[in-house]
């Protein structure tokens, strides 16, 4: 009886504490009351209330963005199987009031009708994770039938799922992070070895470097990604990573950058196909840049000749109406919250402007609302080194197209135009 006893505390201990063994597949979640819930039509969210329901457990953070766009899809969801699914999000870091606060700050995000369970452990240490977005999947009885890293959106794989058919669901990623391919016993001893591996989504292998043994180097990512990397800073005329730097002078462009509008199931398989890892290790006495041998691999490996060469490349080109000109600053005291709205950025004032600002800052601020939303590269033939003022409504520049871009930019005396520009390029070729 003593032994019971003792056994029995240390559970409640366990649950006190908010800790519990980590779920497997086939496990049944143990009933449990939370009582700190956000969103919720009482204060407290009881599992064995959803019993007869499938339960979809939604970890999410406020620093993932994929989660917080989520939440949109989640609402679809649960709208269409009220009655034969419950989603619950979960998060580990917020108590309640930070939660209320958090979407209170940032109304640009949808959040679902569904009770948000915060400051969790309990449910965390259940189903230990490594990223978000995170879901785990309890069947009509509250057993664990799947955990999986997204959701397939499209309604069907939900109808599958009420038939207790799982097959539209991605597979959990697993990460594994290893310091090396070498078997553990001999990792001491190679002082100069590079190697490239498939790196797929069912390895998820993330090599750790411990530097323990000498330079060392590694890079996960597509062919076009890795050749990237390796000529980065290389030629001083090409910024590889700008959009129109690289042209794949290549039969099939898809085995070297992915293609959009893949399903995530077909986005899945073409990531196990093409992704790889580079990864060197030299002595200390080795005084090639890391870059270098990488370089020498991948033209080994993948046998395609590197080139710079002038292509004329489509670009928006920023122009100056002397006559019209109207930006010059009245002075003042200096404002910048020329900025677009970003999914876990709070929301931000209804005009967005450049007070007393150089126009530099107006210039940067096209530039990179060209070079990463619209991909297209971006040339100022301005010549403008005023200060000057500028604002714009935030709800035209957090949805700006290039129609719009000029229209606000024209009253101004400012001419945004699409233009054949001749630029240094790097050229991959088979």
């Amino acid at each position: 009886m003593k032994i019971k006893l003792v056994l029995l505390t240390i559970l409640n201990l366990f649950v006190l504490l908010g800790k519990g063994q980590e779920l497997k597949i086939g496990d049944h979640l143990p009933t449990t009351i939370f009582k700190e819930v956000w969103n919720h039509s009482s204060d407290q969210v009881d599992l064995k209330d959803y019993r007869g329901k499938y339960v979809i457990l939604d970890f999410w953070g406020t620093r993932c963005a994929p989660c917080l766009e989520g939440f949109v899809f989640v609402q679809e969801i649960q709208d269409a199987f009220q009655d034969d699914i419950q989603f619950l999000a979960v998060n580990k870091g917020l108590d309640v009031d930070s939660v209320d606060r958090f979407f209170k700050q940032r109304k640009h995000i949808t959040t679902a009708k569904i009770p948000y369970i915060t400051n969790d452990t309990l449910l965390n240490s259940y189903f230990p994770h490594q990223g978000m977005p995170f879901y785990v999947i309890l069947d009509r009885e509250g057993k664990v039938v799947k955990t999986v890293d997204r959701l397939n959106k499209d309604k069907g794989t939900f109808d599958k799922l009420l038939r207790n058919d799982l097959s539209g669901f991605e597979r959990e990623v697993k990460r594994n992070y290893i310091p090396t391919l070498f078997e553990g016993k001999w990792d001491s001893l190679p002082i100069f070895a590079s190697y490239i591996f498939n790196n797929t989504i069912s390895s998820g292998a993330r090599i750790v470097i411990k530097n323990m043994h000498g330079k060392e180097f590694s890079e996960t990512g597509t062919i076009a990604f890795l050749y990237q990397r390796a000529y980065e800073n290389y030629y001083p005329t090409v910024d590889v990573f700008r959009p129109g730097r690289l042209i794949l002078a290549v039969r099939d462009q898809s085995k070297y950058i992915r293609p959009e509008n893949l399903s995530n199931r077909d986005a899945a398989k073409w990531v196990d196909k093409n992704l790889y890892a580079y990864v060197s290790r030299m002595p200390h006495s080795d005084k090639r840049d890391p870059k270098q041998l990488m370089r020498e691999d991948l033209e080994r490996y993948f046998g395609l000749r590197v080139s710079v060469e002038k292509r004329s490349v489509p670009h928006l080109v920023l122009r100056r109406n002397e006559r019209q000109f109207q930006l010059k600053t009245k002075g003042g005291k200096s404002e910048n919250s020329f900025m677009m709205t970003e999914t876990r950025s709070a929301t931000l004032s209804e005009w967005r402007k450049l007070v007393n600002q150089p126009f530099t800052s107006l210039s940067d601020h096209i530039k990179g609302i060209s070079e990463y939303k619209f991909k297209i590269p971006f040339l100022d033939l301005t010549g403008i080194k005023d200060y000057i003022d500028f604002k714009i409504k935030g709800e035209v520049l957090d949805n700006i197209s290039i129609a719009d871009m000029q229209s606000v930019l024209a009253p101004a005396g400012l001419a945004l135009t699409e233009e054949m520009v001749e630029i240094d390029v790097l050229i991959l070729r088979e």
